[in-house]
């Protein structure tokens, strides 16, 4: 019986421990669903109990719109920044193609102060060409009245001599200025390292013959035979080779056959030649196809 009661005893200790735990548990949740429906109009819980789920249901959907937001901001950052990179990207190629810009103006000044400067030069020689025609004329008219003659011979040996030499310049300084004269800037594509497709200004030259330029004066498209204006008195040889250039690319090959003082009859070589390119009234530069030389060791074999 003492055993019974000393269990009832804790038993009943237990359970008012227990009540204890319980009320304060259900205070402590009491006080925090207060707090929580602090907002809510209401005097008490149970007042407050029935506008709880509309402003639960509320709330949820303020986070919902929220997080759409969010989402919708993060969004929007991203593709300000890919804006952004491709903003940099375009700035990048503004720089470069104002780069170019000034580049090519900067060609431009300087071909237009060649050109200035030659025509300067060619202002300058026609100068000294008249001066020294007077000396001329004044060592001329000495040599008539003076007895000295053998230096006055000289001298005007001397002045025909610097005047020929001042001729010839300012033939080349005409040659050079019309060159500059004939001159273009042209727009050109490259590509960079990278692969980009850049744009660039260049300064293009004329291209200047350097050998006779010939007409044909007779075709004969079938057998390959054509007559020019070229003969002896040019240089010309029976059976000697020629090319024939167009614009410093060679359209023909062929071998002089008859020549005569200003005529020259040639057979094309029908492996190197454009025949559509080769008619009458055509004008070429004649040149002589580059000479072939062994290497040392063939040569003493």
């Amino acid at each position: 019986m003492k055993m019974l009661s000393l269990i009832l005893k804790v038993v009943a200790l237990l359970a008012a421990a227990f009540c204890i735990f319980a009320w304060f548990d259900v205070k402590g949740r009491i006080s925090t669903a207060e707090t929580q429906m602090a907002e809510i109009n209401g005097a008490t819980l149970a007042e407050k109990a029935p506008n709880a789920a509309q402003i639960n249901k509320e709330n949820n959907q303020r986070k919902i719109k929220i997080a759409a937001f969010e989402k919708r901001v993060k969004s929007l950052e991203q593709e300000v920044a890919s804006k952004n990179s491709e903003l940099e990207s375009e700035r990048s190629k503004n720089l470069s193609a104002q780069a170019e810009i000034v580049k090519g103006n900067r060609e431009i000044r300087d071909l237009k102060g060649k050109i200035e400067a030659s025509s300067k030069q060619a202002q300058e020689k026609d100068a000294t060409i008249e001066s020294l025609k007077q000396e001329l004329l004044s060592a001329k008219e000495m040599l008539a009245k003076q007895d000295d003659t053998d230096t006055l011979k000289d001298k005007i040996s001397a002045l025909e001599r610097k005047l020929a030499e001042t001729q010839k310049q300012l033939a080349d300084a005409d040659e050079k200025a019309k060159i500059a004269s004939m001159s273009e800037v042209v727009e050109v594509i490259d590509t960079d390292a990278s692969g980009k497709k850049i744009k660039r200004k260049i300064v293009k030259v004329p291209y200047v013959p350097k050998g006779d330029i010939a007409t044909v004066i007779y075709a004969d498209a079938e057998n390959g035979v054509i007559t020019i204006n070229k003969g002896a008195e040019d240089g010309l040889k029976a059976s000697q080779v020629l090319l024939l250039k167009k614009e410093g690319v060679i359209i023909a090959q062929a071998q002089v056959e008859d020549v005569t003082a200003d005529m020259a009859s040639l057979v094309l070589d029908k492996n190197v030649a454009i025949p559509e390119y080769v008619t009458e009234k055509a004008q070429f530069e004649l040149a002589s196809p580059a000479l072939e030389t062994k290497p040392a060791e063939q040569q003493k074999e």
